[in-house]
């Protein structure tokens, strides 16, 4: 019998013991998941962006030319205990300046945004303990500025003023406010809205492009 065992609690210890770590190693994640989420946040990598050389497709001559741009990038961190799963970065909204200096938002939707070097991997990713980046903008010099939304989901409303036809790319001087999301099975961050105003020109350098073209995060349209 148990009591006619003085190292009966021994037993039982290593019984529980075995037990927890059994139960932790199967509903471990999920547990952490359900009252520990993962709390995902988003932030401008750098104002003046990331120089870059840029390969453009000519469908017209079907030629290739090198181009400079730059790239902006939005880095998501997840500070939850747990890590996010099927977690991508999304374009929710787009607001343009009218003539009189009101804003007035003219697409809203999903449209999920590319992570750096996005061809390495999948539309949708984890975010543990490690902050990842995601493509905001570019700009191409004397040509363009683009929303870096995934082609396959570029909706046509999305505004633009390109010819030819590009949803989300601008040729000529811009002023908008757009709004991102990080989302993930688990949880969302809140919304993020950054004004965003080019005025069509170029310049090398840091400090130089950053008298042309404008990326920050705003609380709302009275700024």
């Amino acid at each position: 019998m148990w009591y006619e065992d003085p190292n009966w609690w021994v037993q039982a210890a290593v019984a529980f013991a075995t037990f927890l770590v059994a139960f932790i190693a199967l509903f471990g994640d999920q547990l952490k998941r359900r009252y520990f989420p993962p709390v995902l946040t988003l932030e401008l990598k750098s104002k003046p962006g990331e120089p870059i050389e840029l390969s453009l497709h000519d469908p017209i001559n079907d030629t290739v030319k090198k181009a400079k741009g730059r790239y902006f990038h939005l880095s998501v961190a997840n500070n939850g205990w747990s890590i996010a799963t099927n977690a991508g970065i999304y374009l929710t909204s787009i607001m343009l300046r009218g003539v009189g200096g009101d804003w007035h938002q003219t697409w809203n939707g999903d449209a999920p945004l590319s992570w750096r070097n996005g061809a390495l991997y999948p539309l949708l990713r984890e975010i543990g303990a490690t902050a990842i980046d995601a493509d905001f903008f570019y700009l191409v010099e004397n040509k363009w500025l683009e929303a870096c939304v995934v082609d396959g989901a570029r909706s046509n409303n999305i505004p633009t003023d390109s010819e030819p036809f590009r949803p989300g790319r601008w040729r000529k001087k811009i002023e908008m406010i757009v709004t991102v999301q990080a989302k993930s099975t688990e949880s969302a961050s809140s919304p993020y809205m950054y004004y965003v105003a080019w005025d069509g020109k170029w310049e090398e350098g840091d400090s130089e492009i950053l008298r042309h073209i404008k990326i920050d995060h705003v609380q709302d349209t009275n700024f």
